[in-house]
């Protein structure tokens, strides 16, 4: 039996398969107790209001999440915009130093520009690999 080559149409299914949600097996353990979503949610209320502490924590928690934190954009003044990846990681290093951008995000911006030099590697090894089966295809 002839090998099949991998390509846009023929692709391994490494994909673990899934189990039913979290929320799917609490609402499966609520029913067994003769529970349904809405009995739990009252439960949940008389507990808070009655006992407070970690029952009225997770029910404001719920009600009313605390929205994430979001930075302004930032400005880097002397970003490279057709640099290389090394020139920008410098660029950032640079606005760090200065004092422009905090050292959390400033190694968040070095992260992503890092990542993407792996994409850009993957994706030309990916091209190499096709030329070379396409020559192998082809004697």
């Amino acid at each position: 039996m002839a090998k099949k080559l991998f390509n846009a149409e023929n692709q391994p299914d490494n994909r673990a398969p899934r189990g039913k949600s979290f929320k799917t097996m609490v609402l499966d353990a609520l029913k067994t107790k003769g529970m349904t979503e809405q009995d739990f949610i009252e439960k949940l209320v008389e507990r808070a209001l009655v006992d407070g502490g970690v029952y009225l924590s997770e029910l404001l928690k719920r009600y009313s999440p605390i929205p994430k934190q979001t930075h302004e954009p930032i400005v880097i003044e002397n970003w490279p915009k057709s640099g290389t990846p090394s020139q920008k990681a410098d660029a950032v290093l640079q606005s760090m130093s200065e004092g422009v951008i905090p050292p959390d995000l400033g190694a968040l911006f070095i992260e992503s520009i890092s990542k993407s030099l792996g994409i850009e590697e993957i994706t030309e090894l990916a091209k190499r690999l096709e030329a070379i089966e396409k020559i192998l295809n082809e004697k």
